[in-house]
């Protein structure tokens, strides 16, 4: 009678462990790439945002050489802040809705708190007033009784504009007068579209005094 010779099945536990290791040096690798990629994008999207910043804000490290605006307010070749609203109001083609108001105040605000920064003066408490005013008439674009918060938000701009002359210029505390003057002469109760030229007025000293702070900082 012929022998049957039945044949040892080879154990798979190798095989097992082999796959095991694979897969993990997979996950390792893909979690070492994952964080080092997830590190490197946040720096690169924080650096980006830090720039922004710096050069459309405050343009601190503008070439003084650089003429960035001449116009009716003269010339700017170093506050691109100053520059951007002295642009924004010297547009004759601006009307005074809701839209170019709001423009005008946060110019302006960020005009002025450009130059408290360079002359290290506070009007922080001020110019957060006169933001959250001038943000309150996009809130209700349509209505036409936008002039109290305009009124509102140039009390404070022009108060704050005051402080920096108080402290860093004296001699113009006439052309101060002046716009706190022209805030005060913007009537709550009547129509922005009815009262455009007193608005603009306000907007225009704004500039006038802003050119002179700029021109007498630049001198110094």
């Amino acid at each position: 009678m012929a022998e049957i010779k039945i044949e040892k099945k080879k154990p798979i536990w190798p095989w097992i462990l082999v796959i095991l290791i694979i897969l993990a040096a997979i996950y390792f690798f893909w979690a070492y790439s994952d964080a080092d990629y997830d590190e490197n994008d946040d720096v690169l999207v924080n650096d980006t945002i830090t720039q922004i910043d710096e050069r459309d804000t405050y343009n601190e490290f503008a070439d003084d050489t650089t003429t960035l605006y001449t116009g009716t307010y003269g010339t700017v070749v170093k506050e691109k802040a100053v520059s951007n609203y002295f642009k924004y109001i010297d547009n004759e083609q601006m009307g005074l809705d809701h839209q170019y108001t709001n423009g005008a105040l946060i110019h302006l605000i960020t005009a002025t708190e450009a130059e408290a920064r360079n002359l290290n003066v506070d009007i922080k408490a001020n110019l957060d007033k006169a933001r959250e005013h001038a943000f309150q008439i996009t809130n209700d674009p349509e209505s036409l009784k936008h002039a109290d918060k305009i009124r509102a938000a140039a009390i404070e701009i022009s108060t704050a504009i005051e402080t920096i002359q108080q402290e860093k210029f004296t001699s113009l505390s006439a052309e101060v007068e002046d716009l706190k003057a022209a805030a005060k002469k913007i009537d709550p109760q009547t129509p922005t579209l009815q009262q455009k030229e007193d608005t603009k007025s306000f907007f225009e000293k704004a500039g006038r005094v802003l050119q002179k702070f700029n021109e007498m900082e630049n001198n110094q």
